[in-house]
């Protein structure tokens, strides 16, 4: 599930005071400190960390666990104890469909960490910050 308590009416309030986008994601879904850090530590492994950029790269369909895990050879039951963390920390989604299991980069979810992470770049100076304010809201 997406970080988001807030219903629609208040984004489209956020919406029309003017917020950037970057605010928008941060007062509709409810990032914080300890959501951060759990994303950030289910990336903090050199496994875990290839699997998402691998999911990133695949797109919303996603892939089936052993393919990721045949992917960065990676034994099945290792890969399914990372991809596991990972969901837990709402970075990626996963379905089953058949005896497989897919998982999915949630972008949503990556978005919302990239604007908390750059939410106060370089104390609003634009400059030293370049593009990192852009990178967060489109990708």
């Amino acid at each position: 599930m997406p970080f988001f308590a807030l219903d629609q009416s208040a984004c489209r309030t956020a919406t029309l005071e003017n917020y950037c986008i970057l605010q928008i994601s941060l007062y509709c879904f409810h990032m914080n400190d300890a959501t951060a850090v759990s994303a950030l530590s289910a990336l903090a492994h050199a496994d875990r960390l290839a699997a998402f950029r691998m999911l990133v790269r695949a797109g919303p369909s996603g892939m089936a666990s052993g393919d990721i895990a045949q992917g960065l050879s990676i034994p099945p039951t290792r890969m399914s104890f990372h991809l596991a963390t990972l969901e837990r920390s709402k970075l990626l989604r996963s379905w089953r469909d058949g005896r497989n299991i897919f998982y999915a980069a949630s972008y949503d979810d990556m978005r919302q960490l990239l604007a908390f992470l750059t939410e106060d770049c370089c104390s609003g100076n634009p400059e030293i910050c370049g593009s990192l304010g852009d990178f967060a809201t489109t990708c």
